[in-house]
């Protein structure tokens, strides 16, 4: 039986030979593409998908807080539209600030240390807000929570680092999932809290995940990528050491290409000659999918509640006073959150057939149909259909391009790439509220017409972007 000693001695042995051949240049050289790729998609992708679904959920949840608290609040606080809809922009507001800020701090400092600041700052000052006693004081909780759930798409920045290319976008796609599941959940959590303990209770109920996720983040390694591109060669290889460990696979003795990247987190590099015309059409599109997506989450909650489309001027008085979402609205919020499940179910299967910009003009396209149809005064069943079919659509059209925007992007403006596309969904989302809970009271034929423009512009731009990145290496900055 070979003692310690021995053992010990043989290790350094193959230490000392491992030295050797990479001193004489006998080691291969591969780039973390393809390390990754053949670490291949296992345990340790599976436990950090849970991981990213968790920041998702947090993010979808925030967004049906919004949708519900507006009828609470009027009921409660005796406030008009207006003002609901100013507290939905405040938190749009903090998103759209936050973004492009939280973007380039996971470009210069990390992406596990603004994952874990964002998600601070609104596990905090979304506990505070349960115990907000002023309107003016909700105002600015909620503004500082949108601060910092603006960091939440950083998770789909440091998941898509970990994955290996030919499994990229359906993985992406499938923690999608965690995002549908985490609107459902705040629905759910809304019919079972608020009628009995309140909505101040329901709120500290909803920050449960943020919690999870900061104890979380501190067990996980940071971005090989993000490693490799800010010069620490020996954590970037140890992190991938530890992944094909995790994952039971046998790497070959390899030496890691390094190559420094200067100019990490620059918003400069968005708008070069290389990147100019693909970030212009982002942030079209990207604003489009905010307008929409979060539209959709408002128009929802004041459909069910009128239970027709044709909402007139003259109940403009009617909506302002206290009307209460019954059994029958929270059952219809749960259908139509639901349809973001049969939509994203539908594009894991063909975003790596058609490709990433045929999904969106595809999804796009047809959510217009559906809005257009929308402009038809019809009872309270056909227009929760055509509202799930218009949500499942936006919402699988809008979680391909979080697919997109981060497979086009290089390493070293990846995180800010993303931060400063989701302010401009943030931006659209800002505006949002205006249309679905003031527009909307005046005519439904401009608010639906509305929507189902941007919806068709969002499908034009998709189609003409220069770049389609299904199957594209992340390294290829091309």
């Amino acid at each position: 039986m070979t003692s310690l000693t021995e053992k010990k001695q043989y290790n350094s042995f193959d230490n000392e030979k491992i030295k050797c051949k990479e001193l004489n240049g006998q080691l291969k050289e591969l780039t973390i593409e393809e390390v990754i790729n053949l670490c291949g998609f296992g345990k340790f992708q599976w436990r950090l998908s849970l991981f990213a679904g968790l920041a998702w959920i947090a993010d979808s949840m925030e967004i049906m807080i919004l949708a519900i608290l507006g009828p609470i609040l009027i009921c409660e606080w005796n406030i008009s539209n207006f003002k609901v809809a100013l507290v939905t922009t405040c938190v749009f507001l903090g998103f759209l600030i936050g973004s492009p800020v939280i973007g380039i701090c996971a470009d210069k400092f990390g992406r596990k240390s603004a994952l874990l600041l964002s998600a601070s700052i609104a596990f905090y000052y979304g506990s505070l807000t349960s115990v907000a006693p002023l309107f003016i004081w909700l105002l600015i909780l909620r503004f500082i929570v949108g601060i910092g759930v603006s960091g939440t798409p950083q998770a789909i920045t440091y998941y898509s680092e970990f994955l290996p290319s030919n499994s990229r976008g359906r993985s992406i796609m499938l923690i999608q999932f965690f995002f549908a599941f985490g609107a459902v959940f705040e629905v759910v959590l809304g019919f079972l809290i608020i009628p009995s303990a309140g909505w101040r209770w329901w709120i500290v109920t909803s920050c449960l995940p943020l919690g999870i996720f900061i104890l979380i983040t501190g067990f996980l390694p940071e971005s090989p990528r993000y490693d490799l591109a800010s010069g620490n060669v020996i954590a970037a290889k140890k992190t991938l050491d530890y992944i094909a460990e995790v994952n039971g696979i046998d790497m070959p003795l390899y030496k890691l290409k390094s190559k420094q990247t200067e100019g990490r987190g620059d918003v400069k590099e968005l708008f070069s000659k290389q990147h100019r015309i693909s970030s212009l059409l982002l942030f079209c599109i990207w604003f489009g999918c905010g307008f929409l997506y979060y539209g959709i989450s408002l128009l929802a909650t004041e459909l069910v509640k009128e239970g027709q489309t044709c909402i007139s001027g003259a109940k403009l008085k009617t909506l302002c006073e206290c009307k209460p979402l019954k059994t029958e609205d929270y059952l219809d919020l749960m259908l139509t959150t639901a349809a973001e499940l049969p939509g994203l179910l539908m594009m894991i299967i063909v975003i790596d057939k058609i490709g990433r910009k045929f999904s969106i003009l595809a999804s796009f396209t047809t959510s217009a149909a559906a809005l257009y149809l929308l402009l038809i005064c019809m009872s309270r069943y056909p227009m929760v259909t055509l509202l799930f079919i218009a949500r499942a659509f936006i919402s699988a059209g809008f979680q391909v391009v979080y697919v997109y925007t981060p497979e086009y992007y290089p390493t070293n403006c990846r995180a800010v790439g993303l931060g400063t596309c989701s302010a401009f969904a943030r931006l659209g989302a800002l505006i949002t509220p205006f249309v679905a809970q003031v527009l909307l009271q005046s005519s439904h034929y401009l608010a639906f017409g509305l929507y189902a423009t941007v919806a068709l512009i969002i499908a034009g731009c998709a189609i003409i972007l220069p770049v389609e990145t299904k199957g594209r290496a992340l390294e290829n900055n091309n």
